[in-house]
């Protein structure tokens, strides 16, 4: 088996079916965690990325109650692995804090919202423990997870590495062959396998072409006092969403609150506008907060789809997790695609697997 990528949604499939016992060799083209999605200076959580009462005004209140069972189940996957392979990624559980548009009324739509969808702990909080903030009611989402991507990335890749797969980097995949029975690299090898798995969308001839958004993600990290605010994530959900949390660092040093936020697609926003739209953002959300001390944006790059091809299966197969977070949607797909490679059942085929289609080259001009 092969894996092209190394992504968290491929680095899971990877960890996923070694331990099935498959023998696999992961290729990528520059680094582990090089595709990584979200802000690469901050932290990933669990927290989805949508209100739930966009997804059921969207779906349909049956198919969020089947995407709340699976983002649980993606978790409680993820947290596993993590515990298994002890891997130092400062894995956490924490309370999620989300502020909706509508006030007092809008979170509480938002919490019923929630509790339909199954998460019961779902509860308006009318004043968080944030002296002096200007926070309107929130909902409170208990129990999410944060952690480091980029070691949580590292740690997979060695449990791969442990189980007996091979890890090669600065290999970049460039086609399938016709049977789709091996991969062509761009180097010119050819890595033969039974089942290919790729975050690369196939098109006409084979080709192999990367599905991401790419857009900037910007953070600013600013100093205050140890202990003054509570462990916890903090979300503003209207218009652009700013996401924060703390970092401590050692003893006496104080902590650092990581505020962040991604530009939507196709904005043309100046970088300089969002770092004082956020340093704002957290002068009066956290009027304790001391100097910024870090600045940084990145181009965030998603990895949008992950794919599988059998040379003993007519077709192919393509995850599409939607709804949670990146990294809910990272841990869906690994669990889709590597279902569909064991060919076991799949939890909930209907929202997160269908036929891998075949693309056709863009037309000049």
């Amino acid at each position: 088996m092969c894996i092209a990528g190394a992504g968290l949604s491929a680095l899971l499939a990877a960890y996923l079916l070694v331990r099935a016992r498959r023998s696999a060799v992961l290729v990528e083209e520059s680094a582990i965690g090089a595709m990584q999605p979200g802000i690469g200076t901050a932290r990933m959580s669990t927290l989805p990325d949508a209100p739930w009462r966009s997804v059921r005004d969207a779906e349909g209140a049956q198919a969020a109650r089947v995407s709340a069972r699976s983002h649980a189940a993606a978790v409680e996957a993820l947290e596993a692995i993590v515990r298994r392979e002890r891997i130092a990624c400062e894995l956490e559980r924490l309370d999620a804090y989300c502020e909706v548009e509508g006030g007092l009324r809008g979170a509480r739509i938002e919490r019923d919202a929630a509790v339909a969808a199954g998460i019961a702990e779902a509860e308006v909080v009318q004043s968080l423990a944030v002296p002096g903030g200007t926070w309107g009611p929130t909902v409170r989402y208990p129990g999410q997870v944060r952690l480091q991507p980029l070691k949580l990335a590292l740690g997979l890749a060695n449990a791969v590495t442990r189980a007996g797969g091979r890890v090669l980097l600065g290999t970049a995949p460039a086609a399938l062959t016709s049977d789709r029975a091996a991969l062509a690299t761009s180097g010119g090898q050819r890595i033969e396998a039974d089942v290919i798995v790729t975050a690369h969308a196939l098109h006409a001839g084979g080709r192999l072409e990367t599905v991401t958004a790419p857009h900037l993600a910007h953070v600013v990290g600013v100093h205050v006092a140890r202990g003054a605010l509570p462990q916890a994530l903090y979300r503003d959900a209207r218009a652009f969403p700013i996401d924060a949390s703390l970092l401590s660092h050692g003893r006496g040093a104080g902590e650092v609150l990581l505020v962040g936020g991604e530009d939507p697609p196709g904005d043309d926003d100046h970088t300089a506008f969002r770092y004082l739209a956020l340093e704002r953002w957290a002068c009066e959300r956290f009027p304790g907060a001391g100097p910024v001390v870090h600045r940084g944006t990145v181009q965030a790059v998603h990895e949008r789809e992950l794919f599988a091809f059998s040379r003993e299966r007519a077709g192919g197969m393509q995850a599409c997790a939607r709804g949670g977070s990146a990294l809910t949607r990272a841990m869906l797909d690994a669990l889709a695609i590597a279902g569909y490679v064991e060919a076991a059942d799949t939890p909930w085929p209907e929202l997160y697997l269908r036929a891998a289609p075949v693309r056709e080259p863009a037309r000049p001009g």
